[in-house]
């Protein structure tokens, strides 16, 4: 095949954008990979963090951009697509694959300008379309836009796909996903850990294993944490991942009085599955079976 611009040969280039170095690394992990032996030239966009590094030793190719994942400015929204427009004007994928709510309705638009086909992942709605409301319907009416021939639209559960029938989004495009399933080689089967009653002996460990927002459910973790310690001194509550800016006093006061302990993200989550007695993930807001279940 020709280049369509250039006149070159085309590239076997994948185009893949998300909005968190950990939402490619933890979840996409084994797609990369198999694009790779597949001699694939894989290109990833995504703000910078410490997975980034550990993507570009296995041979993908980043890209920067920086965005307020919950922000709704129309200056910094546009500068996102901007940026995706240059991006794919200069890579010229084959495919563009899509994770998360910005980069799946930007990323659309900016390869539909080109001609190139869009594949979205939908691992969840956001809270943005919880609440009826301006905010709301102003993100329906960006999807309808967005999405308007996309060439993919996979769903993790079907609470997410009913939605997007009810308001008419993309509905030639949708296919439901079986599932992320669980790569077993990264989470081989282990023995339980020895566990106390806990009040005396060995302490029961229970792990929280997400994003700490609201709507992962980290305000009822910590109101059981507090409830059951009392109760019960040789219970442990972990806390693990990144952390939103509203919950790091909150994390710090609870470490303090010794209830919740909090680590920051870490890189080997089976490791700390493997110590704990329970994963606890109370979730409350429309998205599939997460991972962390699936793993543990």
């Amino acid at each position: 095949m020709r280049d369509r611009r250039a006149g070159k040969p085309e590239k076997r280039r994948v185009l893949i954008l998300v909005n968190h170095d950990v939402v490619i690394y933890n979840f996409r992990l084994e797609l990369v990979e198999r694009l790779l032996e597949d001699s694939y030239e894989v290109h990833i966009s995504s703000p910078y963090g410490e997975r980034i590094e550990d993507l570009e030793r296995i041979g993908a190719h980043y890209h920067r951009i920086e965005f307020d994942r919950h922000g709704m400015s129309p200056l910094e929204d546009g500068r996102i697509l901007l940026t995706y427009l240059r991006l794919i004007a200069t890579l010229s994928p084959r495919i563009v694959l899509g994770y998360t709510i910005k980069p799946n309705l930007y990323g659309a638009v900016a390869a539909r300008f080109f001609g190139v086909p869009f594949v979205a992942n939908i691992t969840g709605l956001g809270t943005a379309l919880e609440k009826d409301g301006f905010r709301k319907y102003l993100v329906i009416a960006m999807y309808k836009l967005a999405f308007l021939r996309i060439r993919r639209v996979f769903f993790q559960n079907l609470e997410n796909e009913r939605f997007f029938r009810k308001y008419r989004i993309a509905v030639h495009a949708h296919a439901l996903l079986p599932g992320s399933g669980v790569n077993l080689s990264r989470f081989p089967e282990a023995p339980y850990p020895v566990c106390g009653d806990g009040k005396t002996g060995e302490p029961v460990l229970f792990a929280f294993i997400s994003r700490i927002m609201k709507e992962k459910g980290i305000e009822q973790f910590l109101r059981m944490a507090r409830a059951i310690h009392r109760h019960y001194p040789q219970t442990e509550f972990h806390v693990y991942g990144f952390c939103e800016a509203e919950y790091e006093g909150a994390l710090a006061e609870w470490g303090e009085k010794q209830v919740v302990r909090y680590h920051g993200m870490v890189r080997d989550v089976a490791a700390v599955m493997s110590e704990a007695h329970c994963i606890v993930h109370p979730t409350y807001y429309p998205e599939g079976i997460s991972n962390v279940l699936l793993e543990a």
